[in-house]
């Protein structure tokens, strides 16, 4: 009988100390930086293959960031001093570019009459997540287990 109630209460300080374990703010964070590394990769090789402007701006703006008072992760572009990162937003979603000036027409007729380009739209982050969405829960799911003494 003894050995039964030294065997269970083993099992609940293990368990006690599992639960501090996943509760811990430090691994959730390293699970979650673990999990966004490769969607940030593919999100920048999208980003490289699509735009026909090569400076790496936009592809060096792309990070991933954690609310630490949300607990919330996200990744997207950031605005550095040179303010790529906002431009990223409408390869995303879509622009529609407008005609260039008309010689001798004033603001306002051109407005009237000019005609909207077709949209242009890169999308790279939908995508880039889906196509590392199976990495990126490999990588966290190693993350968790590192944390909580597993393999």
């Amino acid at each position: 009988m003894a050995d039964a109630k030294s065997g269970f209460n083993d099992l609940a300080n293990d368990l006690e100390k599992i639960a501090n374990k996943v509760t811990d703010d430090r691994l959730k964070r390293a699970a979650l930086k673990a999990g966004a590394e490769p969607v940030v990769a593919q999100v920048r090789n999208k980003i490289r293959g699509l735009l026909r402007t090569r400076t790496g701006n936009l592809v060096r703006s792309i990070q991933h960031t954690y609310n630490e008072r949300t607990g919330r992760q996200s990744i997207g572009w950031t605005n550095g001093s040179k303010g790529d990162g906002f431009y990223g937003f409408f390869h995303d979603v879509g622009y529609r570019p407008l005609q260039g000036k008309r010689k001798g027409k004033s603001l306002h007729s051109r407005r009237k009459t000019a005609s909207r380009g077709a949209t242009i739209r890169h999308q790279h982050l939908r995508p880039a997540f889906e196509t590392s969405r199976e990495e990126a829960i490999r990588r966290m799911i190693a993350e968790l287990q590192k944390g909580l003494g597993g393999k």
